[in-house]
């Protein structure tokens, strides 16, 4: 089990990490020689001159900066894990000198089982819930090591803010990565098991399975399980708490295949719903469905912020690995890396949509036009004056006018481009009906399905 010890002072947590690359080592060994710790600032023990800054570089590494080796830059190349690794060491530290000015824990206790410091931390949050000014302060303890906004005194953040940053620390302490990097993992690990088809309640299962054991392995408390569900859990993965009211739905969502269009949109339009603070579970699985398809449709004509793509990041991401075998995930992936993920990804949704009946369904539903609008729309592309639209709304067969330029055009019966436009619909939802038969037949008992036979 991993131990927090309470000796765990700046300089060694940051060359123990490194012992492995001896060039570091010999420039860390000559800083301290000559009296000069590494160190990230620390506001209460902040020495003047001797700062240590870092920030990333091309290779994804981090390049750490020391400027008080008299007057001369000593660069330190680390790669992203390594120093997320050695962040995480100093947030836990921090977090148990908070622990010990609280009065939660004894200065005299030299080491802290990363379990027990899990519990203590999740136990001061929950009583300190209503007091926003000590959420804030925890939450710049754990944005300090990773040199985020936020941990300066004077550097405000927002309350949804400093609980995202809690559970991400919550995330890497209890499982040690990412909570992508986890949920991708324990995907991958179901659908080997099980060599099928990779259905929603599968997934619902193996997760909770995995957490409840977790928490059992670790003696992590009640109060941990219950706040990771709530503030990590369901922010990456809304969809686990989905909990349909009719039994059609319900059974509906237990089948649903993770890795199909269907799943992702509703991912999407269930994670809108969660953090816009809507009921998600008082709308029919459709709903939630015709959401997600229109945040598709909205980014796709770049009528909203490129930001409300991340509501289809989990469903890229799982589409991605099931498709090409699971590959480790860090931290975070790299923005070019996980453009490339969204676009293969929505080009796959844009392929079910050519082919699926439903979507098309929904799709001409929604550019459905009335007679009057489909006239106006034939002038338009003709470039006719409009001020011939009730003439051509009253007449029943081909019009000749004359466009803007003394053109001669011909408009096509509105009639027959009004009655066209519902057949075309009318044959779309044919299709969905008898796609929807051998799932209504099944959907029988025996008795009732051998009683439609005989008739």
């Amino acid at each position: 089990m991993t131990i927090i010890n309470h000796a765990f002072t700046s300089p060694i947590w940051m060359t123990s990490t490194l012992d492995n690359k001896k060039e570091i080592e010999t420039k860390l060994n000559q800083a301290n020689a000559a009296g000069y710790p590494v160190h990230l600032i620390d506001n209460e023990q902040e020495e003047k001159g001797k700062s240590l800054t870092w920030w990333p570089n091309n290779n994804d590494s981090a390049i750490f900066n020391n400027q008080s080796f008299d007057n001369q830059k000593i660069n330190l190349s680390i790669t992203i894990n390594e120093f997320y690794n050695i962040a995480h060491d100093e947030q836990n530290r921090l977090l148990r000198l908070l622990l010990i000015k609280e009065g939660i824990i004894n200065h005299d206790k030299k080491a802290i089982p990363a379990g027990e410091l899990v519990n203590h931390v999740i136990n001061y949050v929950a009583r300190c819930k209503n007091d926003n000014s000590k959420i804030s302060e925890l939450a710049r303890l754990l944005l300090k090591p990773l040199g985020q906004y936020g941990s300066g005194q004077n550097e405000q953040i927002t309350a949804i803010h400093s609980q995202t940053v809690i559970a991400n620390w919550l995330q890497q302490a209890v499982f040690n990565t990412s909570a992508d990097s986890w949920l991708l993992k324990k995907i991958c690990d179901i659908k080997l098991q099980q060599h099928s088809l990779f259905h929603h309640d599968n997934l619902k299962q193996g997760v909770f399975n995995q957490l409840n054991s977790h928490i059992e392995v670790n003696q992590l408390s009640a109060n941990v399980g219950d706040y990771y569900q709530q503030q990590v859990l369901s922010h990456i993965m809304p969809t686990l708490f989905l909990q349909p009211k009719n039994s059609y739905d319900q059974q509906r969502l237990q089948n649903m295949v993770i890795n199909q269009p269907e799943w992702g949109y509703l991912h999407a339009g269930t994670a809108l719903l969660s953090e816009s603070g809507a009921d998600f579970n008082s709308m029919s699985l459709d709903q939630i469905i015709n959401i997600g398809m229109w945040l598709e449709t909205m980014l796709l004509e770049e009528k909203l912020p490129v930001e409300y793509i991340q509501y289809f990041k989990l469903p890229a991401l799982i589409h991605s690995v099931l498709k090409n075998n699971y590959q480790q995930i860090t931290h975070e992936i790299d923005k070019a890396k996980m453009l490339s993920i969204y676009h293969i990804y929505f080009d796959h949704l844009t392929q079910h949509s050519k082919n699926n009946p439903f979507v098309q369904w929904v799709q001409r539903v929604n550019n459905w036009k009335s007679r009057p609008e489909l006239a106006r729309q034939q002038l338009i592309e003709h470039n006719v004056e409009q001020t011939w639209l009730n003439n051509y709304l009253y007449k029943n067969s081909d019009v000749k006018y004359h466009d803007r330029q003394g053109n001669a055009v011909v408009l096509p019966n509105i009639d027959k481009v009004f009655n066209n436009q519902n057949q075309q619909l009318a044959d779309i939802f044919k299709q969905t009906e008898l796609t929807l038969l051998p799932q209504v037949f099944n959907a029988f008992s025996e008795a009732e399905q051998q009683f439609i036979q005989q008739a």
